[in-house]
């Protein structure tokens, strides 16, 4: 019983963790004048850092290929960048990949706020 219970464990733990969505997805649209604008469509009410590297970039001077752009997806959809053509004949080529991290990557940490430490008379200052 307790051997069949376990395997059963072991084969939906990696089942659970694949089925969950994630909070921040990246989508690009392309307008008439060959421009390409990326979103990020944020589902948390927490911030999150994107990092958004080009792979593969052609036709654009805007920025260049293996080039990391950061920003921060607030909850609902926010425009991270714009590519525009170098010309208007010429259409963009590109192929990109993000990571995503929860927070917000400009903020500062406060360094004068004085962390108690449990059973003791010290405090900690980071």
């Amino acid at each position: 019983m307790n051997l069949k219970y376990y395997l059963g464990l072991l084969f939906w733990i990696p089942v659970m963790v694949q089925s969950q969505n994630a909070p921040v997805t990246v989508s690009h649209e392309r307008s008439a004048k060959g421009e390409v604008t990326f979103y990020a469509d944020n589902t948390s009410y927490s911030p999150f850092t994107v990092a958004l590297t080009f792979t593969r970039l052609s036709g654009t001077s805007s920025f260049q290929e293996g080039e990391t752009y950061k920003s921060t997806a607030k909850h609902g959809r926010t425009r991270l960048i714009v590519l525009r053509p170098v010309s208007e004949n010429e259409g963009i080529g590109f192929a990109y990949r993000f990571n995503t991290a929860k927070g917000d990557f400009r903020t500062k940490t406060d360094t004068n706020f004085v962390y108690p430490q449990k059973n003791t008379l010290k405090s900690c200052r980071l």
